[in-house]
């Protein structure tokens, strides 16, 4: 192969690989569920994102009037949530890395909004087609295969196993199964009509991931673990257990449930349910068990 060939085919990769794209929206519940969020959640976020950006995840919309720009699958603001030249904004992160086919980045940025907004109706779009509304039915549209998926390019086969190994492999990404939950919630004599709401908080707020953990350097909190709970009054930031729940909060993004499962009933026995946003917005009208 010559040399303008092979520079050619290099060029021709690299496009392939950034270049934004329209998903369908099988495609991207499967991409969205490869990436962590749980079955339950991905409607809501497939809909928001289809009420934001017709799932074209190189649309930049604006100036708007205070000269920022909404960037990408979830339309997010330049002005407060990422930089224009370099990382920047409350996701660290520029506001270009929003606009590739690969929407890690712009997930993790959309979740950090999530938690810190209050949930989804900090969306307009989410708010008048969404909420309240019959949201997609995506049950068919899951492979537990990966790899399967269209928007990870099957010529990179090899690839995308190593990476799946080490997200398997890696502690952060664990899930926790329902059964695991209910089990520990019994140790702390949590009664069974209360299952489905810790159910649902933890799949709401972390997709039951029990490493999950969101750090605001500027606001000095941060979320931990399977149900996020938060620094300012459940654990301690520091080396040493503090907070309502007297742990460390990187105790509470480890991969031992029962220190999380814990900690949320210690919370809920002092502030009932209603210290989550997301059972206010979602949990106590909907069944999980």
């Amino acid at each position: 192969m010559s040399k303008n060939n092979l520079l050619l085919l290099m060029i021709f990769w690299t496009v392939a690989t950034v270049y934004g794209r329209k998903f369908m929206k099988c495609e991207l519940a499967r991409q969205l569920h490869w990436l962590g969020l749980s079955r339950t959640a991905i409607p809501d976020w497939v809909c928001l994102i289809d009420a934001e950006s017709h799932m074209q995840t190189d649309l930049v919309t604006g100036p708007l009037d205070d000269g920022s720009n909404n960037y990408g699958l979830f339309q997010i603001n330049s002005k407060r949530w990422c930089g224009m030249k370099n990382r920047g904004g409350d996701c660290d992160v520029k506001c270009s890395h929003l606009l590739t086919k690969d929407i890690k980045k712009s997930l993790e940025c959309a979740e950090i909004i999530f938690v810190k907004m209050g949930g989804f109706s900090f969306w307009k779009g989410w708010k008048e087609n969404c909420e309240l509304k019959q949201l997609p039915n995506l049950d068919n549209c899951y492979d537990r295969r990966p790899w399967k998926t269209t928007t990870i390019p099957n010529p990179r086969f090899i690839y995308v196993l190593f990476a799946v190994a080490l997200v398997v492999a890696h502690p952060h990404r664990e899930i926790a199964r329902t059964n695991e939950i209910i089990n520990s919630l019994k140790k702390f004599n949590v009664s069974e009509e209360d299952f489905e709401h810790y159910i649902c908080i933890a799949q709401r707020s972390s997709g039951c991931n029990k490493g999950k953990k969101h750090i605001f350097k500027e606001e000095g909190y941060g979320s931990y673990g399977l149900f996020q709970v938060n620094s300012t009054d459940a654990c301690s930031m520091g080396p040493k257990p503090g907070g309502i729940c007297n742990v460390t909060c990187e105790h509470l993004s480890s991969l031992i449930l029962d220190p999380q499962v814990e900690c949320a009933v210690k919370l809920v026995n002092k502030f009932c349910f209603w210290k989550w946003n997301v059972w206010t917005q979602f949990c106590k009208h909907e069944t999980y068990l």
